[in-house]
């Protein structure tokens, strides 16, 4: 009988671990991965598997002595307690949160009283590397200790024996001839199953030259893939594509028996839905600035991986995919060079991930699935009225982080539904007031709110313009022909009152080759500003009608003859500018044309308007101009004799805005 080895079991004391459970209350703030296990004891941690969401194992390697070290948690990272076995460990893999298995260039160990004694394996190769996957609590599938070689265990790790394969011919070289498979070195192996496991690495093969040729011997690195559907009793290779600068398949994380992910380098990937048997490659997404190690995936769509950042865009060891490897993202991480060997999850949200810092061992955790905060990378419409109530969709991810409520600027709305992890539909709140018209939405979770960037802007408009109005302009002219012209217009900013009034009189004809006309204009305008482009701007103008009239007297009124009382209105911006943006209602609103006389008392007046730009496309952003006034215009035709005369009188209330995006 083998004892089982109790050496240096120790509880960890917040001393010398450095850190240890984070507080529910402070997890509230942390970022995306938070550290449960600091040490300053230059140890190191490669490997980690947490077969619930309370119980994991970590192993590594001990300084300065280099023995194998093993920490096990059953609070889900509060307290680790520590174990010194003889040889330096690489991998973890655990069937049950009772029985595990720990795999190193020296030696095997299996725990079944959860981790706190670990036995030698004692029957059959006893020396393993790299990587060890446990789909029950008695079956496990190893690497042996000569390169590319597999083991396998049926009683949880304590006795094992030796599976073959055939690795794949290889051409190329000169003429095409045969490469000789030199030898194959394993990096990961995954079982989703007790029949199913995937195995990768890098097979080097050497192309010896024909004797006589004076050409150089060949050797090459290829990607493999070697797969087994029936427990082990037989094993097939694939070599993977070698172009690109992929030399190798590092790790292998799958899902099911039929889903699987494998990671390359140079950022190669490959994905297989049927168990291996056929892969779909793909390399043109390389993190250039990151050097993977480990990968774990929850889902098809969800992996992390983690290894060492090299800095610039990949400013962390952990990056995650939720497209199943087609992209990758950063995630937040508070030591940013610490270098992380393997990770292991329970769910999308609850990780580990160990490595190493310059001072010693680290456990990292989250409870996030890595992701900080939730993102917003779109907002639609990106314009809406100041008085509030547009539906707003917003995009972005993560917002199934428990989203609390959804700020535009400073202002913060409940009103919103989570339709999908990366969309919300949110009723915009109306503008604070003194702010600027163009905002931030942010998403607001428990980590805290959406980083800000450009995307997330929405702009407000006025809801209407109305008194005090920013500016107001009279203009009046007269052709006197053979008589007399009075034109007048007042119009007042602060109230938008505005009257008009023209007269034109002739006692003589007036010249057969003229006519005699004035017109007074008086108007109010107003301005926003528009922060995003707009494809055009409705607008509804109210105009209150005090009184008008609109007449003629005297001896003659030819067809030419008319007074007239008519609304003027506009809108300008960069595309549209000047009196050419200045349009005079087509139905006028009193008419004396020809003789006799028209008046009206008190009538609200509407008129209804669009912006567009003249030239086609959107409507710039910039400031928008809108005018909106009264004008009277008198005529007497050539020959004409009398007076024509117009006035009106009025208020402009409100001018109603509406954008489309």
């Amino acid at each position: 009988m083998i004892r089982p080895l109790r050496r240096n079991l120790r509880r960890r004391s917040a001393r010398q671990i450095g850190l240890l459970l984070v507080s529910s209350l402070v997890l509230t703030g942390c970022l995306g991965w938070f550290p449960q296990l600091l040490t300053s004891d230059g140890s190191a941690l490669h490997g980690i598997a947490c077969p619930t969401t309370t119980t994991c194992v970590a192993v590594g390697v001990t300084s300065p002595a280099g023995n194998g070290l093993i920490e096990t948690t059953g609070d889900g990272g509060g307290h680790w307690s520590s174990v010194s076995v003889a040889s330096p460990l690489d991998a973890v893999s655990c069937g049950d949160s009772e029985h595990c298995v720990a795999v190193g260039a020296g030696a095997i160990f299996f725990t079944g009283d959860d981790g706190k004694s670990w036995v030698p394996a004692h029957t059959g190769p006893t020396s393993s590397g790299g990587s060890v996957s446990c789909p029950s609590s008695d079956d496990c599938w190893a690497f042996g200790a000569s390169p590319g070689t597999m083991i396998a265990s049926t009683d949880g790790g304590s006795s094992w024996t030796a599976e073959s394969w055939t690795a794949p011919s290889q051409t190329g070289g000169f003429g095409g001839g045969p490469y000789t498979f030199s030898q194959a070195t394993l990096f990961s192996i995954d079982c989703p199953s007790t029949t199913v496991c995937v195995a990768v690495g890098r097979a080097t093969y050497t192309w010896n030259p024909p004797p006589e040729t004076t050409l150089p011997e060949e050797t090459e690195g290829i990607p493999i893939v070697i797969t087994t559907d029936d427990s082990g009793q037989t094993w097939s290779a694939q070599l993977g594509p070698n172009t690109g600068g992929i030399s190798g398949f590092f790790a292998v994380s799958c899902t099911s028996t039929q889903q699987c992910l494998v990671m390359g380098t140079s950022g190669g990937r490959l994905t297989s839905g049927d168990g291996g048997a056929t892969w779909n490659g793909s390399w043109s997404n390389e993190p250039t600035q990151f050097t993977a190690n480990g990968l774990f995936c929850v889902s098809v769509s969800d992996c992390l991986v983690v290894g060492n950042s090299l800095g610039g865009t990949y400013g962390s060891p952990v990056m995650g995919t939720s497209d199943g490897g087609t992209t990758w993202a950063p995630q937040a991480i508070r030591d940013s060079t610490a270098q992380l060997a393997s990770v292991a999850c329970v769910s999308v949200t609850a990780c580990w991930a160990v490595g190493k810092t310059s001072a010693g061992a680290i456990v990292i955790h989250t409870i996030t699935g890595g992701h900080a905060w939730p993102e917003v990378s779109g907002v639609s419409p990106s314009t809406g009225s100041a008085a509030g109530g547009t539906t707003v969709v917003v995009t972005g991810t993560h917002f199934n982080l428990g989203v609390a409520s959804v700020s535009f600027g400073t202002v913060v709305t409940t009103a919103f539904t989570v339709d999908s992890p990366t969309q919300i539909t949110v009723t915009s709140p109306p503008m604070a007031g003194g702010s600027s018209p163009t905002v931030d939405v942010t998403v607001n979770a428990l980590l805290g709110p959406s980083p800000l960037n450009p995307d997330d802007q929405f702009n407000y408009v006025p809801a209407s313009l109305a008194a005090p109005y920013a500016a107001a302009t009279n203009q009046e002219g007269c052709y006197k022909g053979n008589g007399t012209c009075s034109a007048n217009a007042s119009a007042d900013a602060s109230t938008g009152a505005i009257t008009v009034s023209d007269s034109e009189s002739a006692t003589s004809g007036v010249p057969a080759d003229g006519t005699a006309s004035g017109t007074a204009t008086g108007q109010v305008t107003g301005s926003f500003t528009l922060a995003t482009p707009v494809t055009s701007i409705t607008f509804h103008a109210v105009v209150a009608l005090t009184s008008g009239s609109a007449s003629h007297s005297g001896a003659t009124a030819a067809s030419d003859t008319s007074a007239v009382l008519n609304l003027l209105y506009g809108a300008a911006d960069s595309t549209c500018a000047g009196a050419g943006c200045l349009l005079a209602s087509t139905t006028p609103m009193l008419s004396a044309s020809g003789g006799g006389s028209q008046s009206i008392g008190s009538k609200a007046v509407t008129q209804d308007f669009t912006l567009v730009n003249a030239g086609g496309g959107t409507l710039p952003a910039g400031t928008i101009t809108v005018t909106l006034g009264l004008v009277g215009h008198a005529t007497l035709g050539a020959g004409d004799i009398g007076t024509e005369a117009v006035d009106g009188t009025g208020t402009v209330q409100s001018i109603t805005i509406s954008v489309a995006p």
